[in-house]
């Protein structure tokens, strides 16, 4: 069974950026969008996952995560905020995963993610291998590779790329190509946040 997401913010770039991250470890899931707290309360479909941003346009704060967890009571709330610390310092209670800063890196929300889906099974085990297998995939590229994904993730154009690493552009097409086939990506995009997902978290102190 595909995983059910609901992604609940009013800004579009946001909600595009949060669906990008769902969908580089989940293909296959499920995704509702949600602009406001009204909208999301009235969904008949139960999601599995939500991201949920605590600053919508009808409702703020910890009022609006209580509202989420009363009407999904079984889903995985991934709280996402602009807001200060105090504020949200306090909101981490079971089903309830966060806050997520939105000035914070994609691989933070990518684990935030991996950890609240494993929580959801009973031992969590396909979702553990799941990102193993992405830690895998991006193991078996080569150092050129490596680099080479690493300026595209800084947005580099395969000029700027060629001229970084001393390769001639037509070189670092068929690298990228190998880096898309390797990593099982369908796009550029989609391989950046597969190895952002299979990043270490500069925060984890593990």
């Amino acid at each position: 069974m595909n995983l059910r997401f609901l992604i609940v913010d009013d800004h579009p770039i946001c909600r595009t950026a949060a669906e990008l991250i769902v969908r580089a470890s989940y293909p296959d899931a499920h995704i509702t969008i949600a602009g406001c707290l009204r909208e999301a309360l009235g969904l008949a479909d139960h999601p599995d996952v939500i991201l949920l941003d605590l600053l919508l346009p009808d409702s703020s704060g910890v009022a609006t995560v209580t509202a989420v967890t009363k009407a999904f009571p079984l889903a995985k709330v991934i709280v996402i905020t602009a807001a200060g610390a105090d504020e949200t310092d306090k909101l981490e209670t079971r089903n309830v995963f966060g806050p997520i800063a939105k000035s914070a890196p994609m691989s933070t929300l990518a684990r935030a993610i991996h950890r609240a889906i494993a929580d959801t099974s009973q031992n969590g085990g396909s979702d553990i291998l799941l990102l193993e297998s992405i830690d895998e995939r991006v193991a078996t590229l080569t150092n050129a590779e490596r680099k080479i994904l690493e300026a595209m993730s800084s947005g580099h154009q395969n000029k700027q790329i060629a001229f970084a690493v001393g390769l001639s552009e037509a070189t670092v097409k068929q690298h990228i190509k190998a880096i898309l086939r390797k990593l099982g990506a369908s796009n550029r995009t989609q391989a950046i946040l597969m190895s952002l997902s299979g990043a270490p978290d500069p925060s984890d102190p593990n």
